[in-house]
This record gives C-alpha cells, structure tokens and sequence, in this order.
C-alpha cells in the first residue's frame, strides 16, 4: 500500500480503497496503523507525525468517528 496513492483528493489510500473506507477501527487506531506505516514506507519522523495530526481535518474522521 503506498500512502502517496490517492483515488480520492479528500483521503490517502490508508483511508479508502475503490471508494469505501476500509478501515473500521476508531480514529485513535488509525492514526497509530498511519504512523507505523509512514514509518515502515521511510517517512521521516517529523513528516509521519504531520500527516497523522492532519487525519483530525478528513471529513470522514471530523465526525468524531
């Protein structure tokens, strides 16, 4: 899974696949599942830690998910 893929502008493709969400944990998990896996893709720390604070702005996770 490449996090730098996109279907959908709004999401990367931790978020959705073929257009359905598919990850059904609560934000707080995947937030953790997104960090871990910046960090495997070689992401640096600082940049990991961004993108995952910027998750708290996508639509779908807004809603308090």
């Amino acid at each position: 899974m490449d996090p730098g893929s996109r279907q959908n502008p709004d999401y990367c493709s931790y978020c959705q696949k073929d257009g359905k969400f598919c990850f059904t944990g609560t934000k707080a998990e995947f937030k953790q599942m997104c960090y871990t896996q910046m960090l495997k893709h070689g992401i640096p720390n600082w940049k990991a830690k961004f993108f995952t604070f910027m998750i708290n702005f996508a639509p779908h996770w807004k809603r308090g998910k």
